[in-house]
């Protein structure tokens, strides 16, 4: 039995350094397998590819595939392949049951894309590549930026990571167009995501700088958009806070891949999230996470995903796979977004 769905949907995320981009590509995985913190943690291009034949995710390594029992042995594993010469860490993971049913039951996706090859549910067929590349660390890194551009050019849709908080400009402005460049004359799209909106508190006042600040950057990022030939509407801006989103996805399903101290980091994360970003609906619950029910912790992580901005990501996703340019984009052989052929 043939492929029931083409193409191929490669999502790549760029940016400068610390600005989350690893930690949405998380929430988009439903797995907690990209290495992310405070601090810059990716210094090479990592491929993470869907399959439905692995059970346990596996690394690419010198002597073939290596299968890890848990996701947590399997990130820290990455950590090492980062600190080697090798430009590509290239992994293979099943993507999280919570993901397979949310894209089934999106509200734009439903079953119109059919999701199934061989009568197993799967999160755009096979032939799904998450691209999670290293930042730009500063203005005039010109061979961060032209990765930037390299990378974009060989994916189907861009995820453009920027944070809310960020104070360097110039570099903001680079980092945009390099994205943009790697557009030209190429059917793929670009989405950007205003991440870390958390930094400002929840009153009129704030809510008023984030207006501004989303203003801001929606011009900034139109005007970048017209100098390179794009249409104003072809890049949205998405308010974005991506460690809620990667608690929301992660924490109910990593009870047998993740190691205890994982769980309980996603258990307080969760816990703290809702009562930031949706207080009117976790008030009244139990403070700790384990002491709710599961019909409250189920609507709960569904507000979350909503008031995070994941929704919406996953909405521009969907409205790029169903593009006519998306689905007419040729297979790229950059060795970024290049993969084996497993089946």
């Amino acid at each position: 039995m043939g492929r029931l769905i083409a193409p191929p949907l490669s999502v790549a995320l760029v940016g400068s350094t610390s600005t989350g981009k690893s930690t949405l590509g998380n929430a988009l995985l439903g797995r907690y397998l990209l290495p992310c913190g405070v601090q810059a943690t990716t210094h090479r291009i990592i491929n993470v590819a869907q399959s439905v034949t692995c059970g346990h995710a596996q690394i690419e390594g010198r002597n073939g595939w290596k299968s890890w029992a848990t996701d947590t042995e399997c990130r820290d594993e990455m950590k090492r392949a980062l600190s080697n010469s090798a430009p590509v860490v290239r992994v293979k993971a099943a993507l999280a049951t919570s993901r397979y049913e949310w894209w089934r039951r999106h509200p734009v996706v439903g079953w119109r894309r059919g999701f199934a090859r061989l009568g197993r549910l799967t999160y755009f067929s096979d032939d799904f590549l998450l691209v999670d590349s290293p930042g730009v660390a500063h203005a005039g890194d010109r061979a961060g930026l032209e990765a930037i551009s390299e990378v974009v050019r060989n994916s189907t849709v861009a995820l453009l990571v920027l944070s809310a908080g960020e104070t360097d400009s110039q570099k903001e402005a680079q980092i945009v167009s390099a994205c943009f460049r790697g557009l030209a004359g190429k059917p793929g799209r670009v989405v950007v995501v205003m991440n870390k909106m958390d930094v400002f508190d929840r009153d009129e006042a704030s809510d008023a700088t984030r207006a501004n600040i989303l203003a801001s950057r929606q011009k900034v990022v139109t005007e970048l958009a017209q100098r390179a030939g794009l249409g104003e509407t072809d890049v949205p801006v998405v308010p974005m806070i991506a460690s809620a989103a990667f608690c929301a996805e992660v924490m109910p399903w990593s009870g047998t891949t993740l190691d205890a101290a994982d769980q309980a980091f996603l258990r307080t994360g969760v816990a703290d999230a809702c009562r930031l970003l949706i207080p009117q609906d976790t008030d009244a619950l139990p403070r700790r996470v384990d002491d709710w029910s599961a019909s409250q912790l189920k609507n709960a992580l569904c507000a979350l995903r909503r008031a995070s901005g994941l929704v919406e990501i996953l909405r521009q996703l969907a409205n790029t796979a169903f593009a006519p340019a998306a689905r007419g984009r040729p297979a790229s052989n950059s060795s970024a977004s290049r993969w084996p052929d497993e089946r």
